[in-house]
Protein backbone atom coordinates (compact mmCIF):
# COMPACT_ATOMS: atom_id res chain seq x y z
CA UNK A 1 0.00 0.00 0.00
CA UNK A 2 2.92 2.24 0.63
CA UNK A 3 4.23 1.95 -2.69
CA UNK A 4 0.69 3.54 -4.01
CA UNK A 5 0.91 6.22 -2.12
CA UNK A 6 4.09 7.32 -2.30
CA UNK A 7 6.03 7.41 -5.57
CA UNK A 8 9.76 8.67 -6.15
CA UNK A 9 11.90 9.07 -3.07
CA UNK A 10 13.44 12.13 -1.26
CA UNK A 11 16.44 14.13 -1.30
CA UNK A 12 17.61 17.04 0.21
CA UNK A 13 20.73 19.27 -0.96
CA UNK A 14 22.48 21.56 1.20
CA UNK A 15 23.49 24.93 -0.14
CA UNK A 16 23.71 26.92 3.06
CA UNK A 17 20.65 28.70 3.23
CA UNK A 18 17.31 28.68 1.69
CA UNK A 19 17.30 27.80 -2.04
CA UNK A 20 15.89 30.71 -4.25
CA UNK A 21 13.75 30.88 -7.24
CA UNK A 22 16.79 30.65 -9.43
CA UNK A 23 18.11 27.27 -7.62
CA UNK A 24 14.65 25.68 -7.54
CA UNK A 25 13.95 26.58 -11.18
CA UNK A 26 17.15 25.05 -11.91
CA UNK A 27 16.43 21.87 -9.92
CA UNK A 28 12.73 21.58 -11.31
CA UNK A 29 14.06 22.02 -14.51
CA UNK A 30 15.96 18.41 -14.34
CA UNK A 31 14.45 15.57 -16.04
CA UNK A 32 13.32 13.14 -13.09
CA UNK A 33 12.28 15.64 -10.01
CA UNK A 34 8.76 15.56 -9.64
CA UNK A 35 8.82 18.25 -6.80
CA UNK A 36 11.06 20.74 -5.15
CA UNK A 37 11.01 23.09 -2.39
CA UNK A 38 13.05 25.36 -0.53
CA UNK A 39 14.23 24.42 2.58
CA UNK A 40 16.15 26.05 5.74
CA UNK A 41 19.46 24.74 4.40
CA UNK A 42 18.66 24.28 0.47
CA UNK A 43 16.30 22.16 -1.69
CA UNK A 44 13.72 19.62 -0.70
CA UNK A 45 12.93 17.81 -3.74
CA UNK A 46 11.09 14.12 -4.95
CA UNK A 47 12.97 12.70 -7.28
CA UNK A 48 12.18 9.57 -9.58
CA UNK A 49 15.29 7.91 -8.38
CA UNK A 50 18.73 8.52 -7.01
CA UNK A 51 19.85 8.31 -10.04
CA UNK A 52 19.20 11.73 -11.00
CA UNK A 53 21.20 13.34 -8.00
CA UNK A 54 24.24 13.81 -9.75
CA UNK A 55 22.28 15.85 -12.29
CA UNK A 56 20.96 17.81 -10.03
CA UNK A 57 24.24 18.66 -8.33
CA UNK A 58 25.65 19.30 -11.72
CA UNK A 59 23.09 22.03 -12.74
CA UNK A 60 23.36 23.73 -9.35
CA UNK A 61 27.05 23.79 -9.40
CA UNK A 62 26.93 24.78 -13.01
CA UNK A 63 24.87 27.73 -12.19
CA UNK A 64 27.35 28.93 -9.46
CA UNK A 65 25.74 26.78 -6.55
CA UNK A 66 27.72 25.81 -3.86
CA UNK A 67 26.45 22.23 -2.65
CA UNK A 68 27.77 21.25 1.12
CA UNK A 69 25.94 18.16 1.53
CA UNK A 70 23.48 15.65 -0.74
CA UNK A 71 21.15 12.91 0.98
CA UNK A 72 18.09 10.96 -0.47
CA UNK A 73 16.05 9.21 1.62
CA UNK A 74 13.54 6.38 1.50
CA UNK A 75 10.28 7.58 2.73
CA UNK A 76 9.75 6.69 6.55
CA UNK A 77 6.64 5.19 8.82
CA UNK A 78 5.50 9.38 9.26
CA UNK A 79 5.76 10.18 5.86
CA UNK A 80 3.64 7.66 4.86
CA UNK A 81 1.17 7.79 7.45
CA UNK A 82 0.35 11.11 6.72
CA UNK A 83 -0.29 10.57 3.22
CA UNK A 84 -2.42 7.81 4.26
CA UNK A 85 -4.32 10.66 6.85
CA UNK A 86 -4.10 13.25 3.24
CA UNK A 87 -5.98 10.66 1.23
CA UNK A 88 -8.64 9.38 4.18
CA UNK A 89 -9.66 13.32 4.36
CA UNK A 90 -9.30 13.71 1.01
CA UNK A 91 -11.83 10.77 0.13
CA UNK A 92 -14.05 11.62 3.12
CA UNK A 93 -14.48 15.48 2.66
CA UNK A 94 -12.64 17.08 4.47
CA UNK A 95 -13.28 15.34 7.85
CA UNK A 96 -10.95 16.26 11.03
CA UNK A 97 -9.20 13.94 12.46
CA UNK A 98 -7.70 14.93 15.81
CA UNK A 99 -6.82 11.98 18.18
CA UNK A 100 -6.51 9.45 15.59
CA UNK A 101 -10.61 9.39 15.97
CA UNK A 102 -12.69 10.55 13.05
CA UNK A 103 -15.37 13.30 14.63
CA UNK A 104 -17.99 14.63 12.73
CA UNK A 105 -17.87 18.35 11.61
CA UNK A 106 -20.06 20.32 13.68
CA UNK A 107 -21.77 22.89 11.23
CA UNK A 108 -21.21 26.04 10.91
Amino acid sequence: MAAELWSGIGAEIDLGGPAGAEALTTVAGVPGVTEVESGPTGAILRIADRDVLPTVVAALVGRGETVYEVASRAPSLEDVYFAIEARFLAEHGGAEVTDGFMRDRVPA
